[in-house]
């Protein structure tokens, strides 16, 4: 499950259909509808919108490529003190906080 804080969910403000879900609340709740989160109302809604717009499909695409990854390597070794620290260092150099 994705953890965001209570504000950034999204929040359809009527019953979504196929008709009604626009790219945008799309967008807002494709988190939640990838974690499994939406109601069946919701779910059937952004299976059809996402049947039908090409733009939003491919961000689900990419967003669900994404947590793939994160999930193939979420048990990996965690990285060694000498990396943290010269990335740490690098990102220093550059005038970013660590």
């Amino acid at each position: 499950m994705t953890n965001f804080p209570e504000h950034a969910r999204a929040r359809f403000t009527m019953q979504p259909t196929a008709a009604t879900l626009s790219c945008r609340d799309a967008v807002q709740a494709m988190w939640e509808y990838l974690d499994g989160e939406l109601d069946g109302r919701a779910t059937v809604a952004m299976k059809s919108h996402l049947d039908a717009c090409r733009r939003c499909r491919e961000r689900h695409d990419t967003m669900r490529a994404f947590l793939g990854a994160v999930e193939q390597v979420k048990d990996a070794e965690p990285a060694s003190d000498a990396l943290r620290e010269r990335v740490d260092r690098l990102l220093r150099e550059r005038g970013f906080q660590a």
